[in-house]
């Protein structure tokens, strides 16, 4: 898959963002439907067989370029095509693209990027994103391998009744060379105690528990904190009877990282094991300000 995604960030860089098609009405057959309601971008991704997973991203005004999500299909059910619902869209100009990682020779396969789409009736005016408190901080202990929360947390920046939030859960999304991990921070929205699970001051999480044995002794960094949502179409939860399964990420919030009062913008984990969590997150391609 690692190659995949340096093949992506190459492509994404040099402005190749074409289909791999040559039959043009095939193309624009296997291009991104879209349609815009009540402030969320609805996306129809057409069905290509031999698809092992499918990964939607999003481009702002700027340039920028986040990696929102990714479609899961199903091999025992049959659908025409997949849906990818935006609800973390703000009021802003977006386009969107769709990269499929096939299992059969070329490996992948990219549709144009959408239309410039106008999003009205959004409740955000900038994407949102997790709150962090702004003293906040991850304290690093390279001897324990912890990362405590500190003079902060990192929370929902929405924890009213009926919040679409609700369904998220809070992670942090962290980097090795072009790979990344995504680590849990806490659960959803507790109905039956009607209480949020942010990371608050004095939480932490212990680096080699959650981190693949193969990032020891290696450079790693903090990509940012991010929502994260799993559905199932048809909605419902069943991991057995579905069509294909949905990730949604949030655009990354900035997290600060010192060990021992320093600002560290890298870190290294130098013991321990972990499974991969099976998520392929791309980090966002940002354009620098002049």
């Amino acid at each position: 898959m690692k190659k995949f995604l340096c093949l992506l960030g190459l492509l994404l860089f040099c402005g190749f963002l074409f289909s791999c098609s040559s039959d043009e009405d095939e193309e624009e057959a296997q291009n991104l439907g879209w349609y815009l309601a009540n402030g969320k971008v609805y996306l129809a991704a057409p069905k290509i067989e031999k698809t092992a997973f499918i990964q939607i991203y999003r481009q702002d005004e700027k340039g920028n370029i986040y990696n929102i999500g990714e479609i899961i299909p199903n091999y025992v059910a049959s659908t025409i095509s997949y849906a990818f619902e935006d609800e973390l869209a703000a009021n802003q100009k977006y386009k969107y693209m769709a990269l499929y990682i096939l299992f059969t020779s070329p490996g992948y396969f990219m549709t144009d990027w959408t239309d410039l789409i106008t999003v009205a009736g959004s409740a955000y005016t900038n994407d949102p994103v997790p709150a962090i408190s702004s003293a906040a901080y991850l304290d690093y202990d390279k001897d324990t391998l912890r990362m405590t929360m500190t003079d902060g947390s990192i929370a929902f920046q929405d924890e009213t009744a009926d919040s679409i939030f609700e369904k998220y859960t809070l992670g942090l999304v962290v980097k090795n060379g072009s790979s990344t991990q995504y680590v849990k921070l806490g659960d959803k929205y507790d109905d039956d105690t009607s209480t949020w699970d942010d990371f608050l001051a004095g939480e932490d999480i212990v680096m080699d528990s959650v981190l693949p044995g193969s990032w020891q002794n290696t450079e790693l960094s903090i990509v940012g904190a991010i929502y994260k949502k799993e559905e199932y179409f048809p909605k419902s939860d069943d991991s057995e009877n579905f069509l294909y399964k949905t990730i949604y990420w949030s655009k990354p919030a900035e997290v600060t990282v010192k060990c021992e009062g320093k600002v560290l913008k890298t870190f290294t984990v130098v013991k321990g094991d972990s499974s991969e969590n099976g998520f392929i997150y791309t980090p966002p391609i940002e354009k620098e300000d002049k």
